[in-house]
Formats: structure tokens, C-alpha cells, sequence
């Protein structure tokens, strides 16, 4: 029987993949100053919200995003900007037919800020990186040149002042 014969039915495997995509962001400042920022002591959670495919490298879907610092490299979000995490991150996940949506909230608390009275602002960007590594995108002011025309443009800095917190002044 010569290579160019039918030889049977061939078994295929579909596998889809499909790039992450950040789909919604929101930041709430859970402590003000009369002025709007963080104060010192104070708390702020950034909400976001994304898709991936599923995972088959046995990954968790949440691990995949990430808040990432904005022009400090091979640092944390929160070493960075010397913040603390309040809690564990509250993350939903929703499986689809091909895809995971995870929609995870982290909290943060300001544990320093810049010299005394002045404001600063924390830089970040939201990163989610592909179940299989092939790729991550991410949503910043840096990367602004690629986002859609119209919807939501990039995360604004977060504004932190160095004034000590006052308890009564807490938004949730």
C-alpha cells in the first residue's frame, strides 16, 4: 500500500484560542481628603474585568490579570507605591462556551506617601496575560495609542495625599 492511499479516518483535536481581553476597569476611593485624593491610611479598591480562553496548562483564571505599576520595573504594584493589600482579592468567574470571563476587585491600603502635604500619584495599568503564555495586553495611559476609539479610554491615576486619614470621611 503506497503513501498516496487512503489509509482511514484521521482523528483532529479543535483547540480555539483566543487573545485576553479587558473588557470593563473601575476605581473607588473608599477614604477621601476634602480635595478628592487617598490620604495616608486610607483605602481605594480597583475593579476589572476580562476574558480568556480557557485554561488547559491546569491555570487559574484569576491569576491571569494583574494591576501592574507603570514605569518601575521588576516591582510590585504594591512594594512600587508602598501600599498594602486589605484582604484577599474578590474574584467572580463565568465560563462560557470557549471562553472565562473573571471580574476580580483588589484593595489596597496607602501605607506611605510623598513628603508631607504634598500629593502623588500612583501610575498603574491592568495586565492579563494568555492562559498559554502567548501573549499579554494591557490598558494604561502608556498604551492609550491602541485603545478603542470610543468607549472607555485609559485608567487615570490614583491620588494619593499625605495628610492622615480621618475615619468619618469613609465613602463605602
Amino acid at each position: 500500500m503506497s503513501s498516496a492511499e487512503y489509509q482511514g479516518p484521521i482523528e483532529t483535536i479543535k483547540i480555539q484560542h483566543n487573545d485576553p481581553i479587558i473588557l470593563d476597569y473601575s476605581v473607588k476611593y473608599l477614604d477621601k481628603t476634602p480635595q478628592g485624593e487617598v490620604p495616608v491610611g486610607g483605602q481605594f479598591e480597583i475593579k476589572y474585568k476580562y476574558s480568556i480562553s480557557v485554561p488547559t496548562d491546569g491555570s487559574k483564571p484569576e491569576d491571569a490579570g494583574r494591576i501592574e505599576p507603570v514605569g518601575i520595573k521588576g516591582a510590585s504594584f504594591t512594594d512600587a507605591y508602598h501600599l498594602g493589600t486589605v484582604g484577599e482579592p474578590k474574584t467572580k468567574i463565568n465560563a462560557k462556551k470557549e471562553s472565562i470571563v473573571v471580574e476580580k476587585t483588589e484593595r489596597f491600603i496607602v501605607n506611605e506617601a510623598p513628603k508631607s502635604g504634598t500629593t502623588g500619584a500612583l501610575n498603574y495599568r491592568i495586565a492579563v496575560t494568555a492562559p498559554n503564555k502567548s501573549g499579554t495586553v494591557t490598558r494604561s495611559p502608556e498604551s492609550s495609542w491602541r485603545q478603542p476609539l470610543f468607549g472607555k479610554g485609559p485608567p487615570l491615576p490614583i491620588e494619593v495625599r499625605n495628610v492622615p486619614l480621618e475615619r468619618k470621611r469613609r465613602v463605602d
